[in-house]
């Protein structure tokens, strides 16, 4: 039978850096210490338990990752005493066991006591406490896998693959012209932004012409006029139905409009090339022919966002302006706004820097817009599920812990997911793949069965998930097909 799956969850995960050896006779006390703020963070010590959230209390079960010093991976041990925020007293009974005093015995510990062996040093031990959920169904004695709950737990985790999606800072200009995107100071793209990142907008709910449809994102019919029902069928309705809502096949043509399915769609802008910023330094600004003087212009582009370094020319430090005219190989113009007239300036002579944050995309944007502040930026990317958030929905964090957010399970390949999705690919017991399209403990529902066909909302039979060798399936009792899900 194969094992089922279930969402695990705990109060803390720390790092155990010390261990101290039991007496070999009489005291049976060790002491194991965590790196600071381990159990808990700014609290004391009231009555052997720590407050706060996930508090350490005599009772309290932990497990380590790896073996050391006596200490097994996989076995379940208890808190027998609180000392500090840092150190505690390890022991192998049940809960309701206290831990000896050091230097006496009783009947109670007989063949029991510490399971803490040797001492040790300089450790980096992974240890969770309190973990629960780990056994589905109860009653087996199988070890079963973990769904979710927290990655630095022992046991298995779902690995899967997502593009959890990250704000990004400033203010975006782009266009259908150009491959070229430009920020603010603030967008910074330096520190923001890397090759291979895919950066998408936050769509709102106001409609526009049909014609520069994303595939993949989902629209709603607004308004008919102009776009006949065959049209509408090859971009992926149904047909032309008012208030449809359906997953754009094609860009779309005619003028009849259309929203965002909801006002926060992630709507793809493209994927990051290369980072072109641009940083040269200033030299001059010239009251007689409103021209700034760098060290050179080669790099620039006419209607770029710019801002400066530090005042110049009666123009204000960090202040967003735009490159109006090039007049030379080191001279040129800005305006206030895009595509107004050229700013006057005063004469100066300042020595500071000339920027423009800007980055090329793999192919020209997917729309234009201006000034545009809810960019978010994703990258491809295994990841673990945190907590299940909807039917289809979780939140998740990459394997390094450096971003954390909601994806939507959905059927796509890693390299085609938008930001805010994930997936997950299943193996039937005949070697064939699926995407998972919902998971909760043990049971969930796949996009197809185990010939590659699509299921409907009839014949959705469901699963059952594990993470070992599939052996039997469905299992006996269940109807349902055994699919064995990716863990790390």
């Amino acid at each position: 039978m194969a094992n089922k799956l279930k969402i695990s969850k705990s109060d803390r995960v720390f790092s155990i850096t010390a261990i101290g050896a039991s007496a070999a006779t009489g005291a049976r006390r060790a002491v194991i210490t965590v790196a600071a703020g381990g159990l808990t963070t700014a609290v004391t010590v009231v009555k052997n338990v720590f407050t706060g959230p996930g508090p350490l209390r005599v009772g309290s079960t932990f497990e380590v990752a790896t073996s050391q010093n006596g200490l097994v991976a996989g076995t379940t041990y208890f808190v027998g005493e609180v000392l500090t925020d840092t150190t505690f007293v390890p022991y192998r009974l049940s809960p309701g066991d206290q831990q000896p005093a050091a230097g006496t015995t009783s009947p109670q510990y007989a063949g029991g006591g510490s399971p803490v062996t040797t001492a040790g040093t300089g450790l980096s031990v992974s240890t969770t406490v309190n973990q629960v959920g780990t056994g589905y169904p109860s009653d087996t004695p199988q070890d079963m896998g973990v769904v979710g709950g927290y990655t630095g737990q022992q046991g298995k985790q779902l690995l899967a693959d997502m593009a959890i999606a990250v704000a990004q800072p400033g203010k975006f200009w782009f266009s259908t012209a150009s491959n070229d995107v430009y920020g603010d100071k603030d967008a910074d793209f330096t520190t923001n932004v890397s090759a291979g990142e895919q950066l998408s907008f936050v769509g709102n709910n106001i409609p526009f012409v049909v014609g520069a449809l994303v595939v993949g994102v989902s629209y709603v019919i607004n308004n008919t006029v102009g776009t006949t029902a065959a049209q509408w069928i090859a971009m992926g309705a149904k047909g032309a139905n008012l208030g449809e809502v359906f997953t754009a096949t094609a860009v779309g043509a005619g003028t009849g409009s259309v929203s965002y399915a909801s006002s926060g769609a992630n709507v793809p802008l493209g994927t990051v090339n290369a980072l072109a910023v641009v940083q040269t330094p200033t030299a001059s600004s010239d009251a007689g022919t409103d021209l700034i003087t760098v060290t050179a212009t080669a790099a620039f582009d006419l209607n770029a966002p710019i801002y400066f370094g530090a005042n110049i020319g009666g123009l204000t430090a960090g202040t967003t302006y735009f490159v109006k005219t090039i007049d030379s190989g080191t001279t040129f113009s800005v305006s206030a706004t895009l595509g107004g007239a050229a700013l006057a300036l005063t004469t100066t002579t300042v020595v500071s820097t000339a920027n423009i944050e800007k980055l090329d995309l793999d192919a020209v944007a997917t729309f234009t817009l201006n000034e545009n502040a809810s960019i978010l930026g994703s990258n491809d990317e295994a990841g673990y599920i945190l907590r299940q958030k909807g039917k289809r929905k979780y939140l998740v964090s990459n394997g390094a812990g450096t971003r954390t957010g909601i994806c939507t399970l959905v059927k796509k390949a890693k390299a085609d997911l938008l930001a805010g999705e994930m997936s997950v690919v299943g193996t039937y017991e005949n070697a064939a793949t699926t995407y998972v399209k919902s998971i909760s403990d043990v049971n969930g529902r796949a996009f197809t069965d185990s010939s590659g066909s699509d299921f409907d909302q009839d014949d959705q039979s469901g699963m059952q998930a594990t993470f070992e060798t599939i052996a039997g399936t469905p299992l006996a009792g269940s109807v349902k097909p055994v699919i064995k899900l990716p863990s790390a």
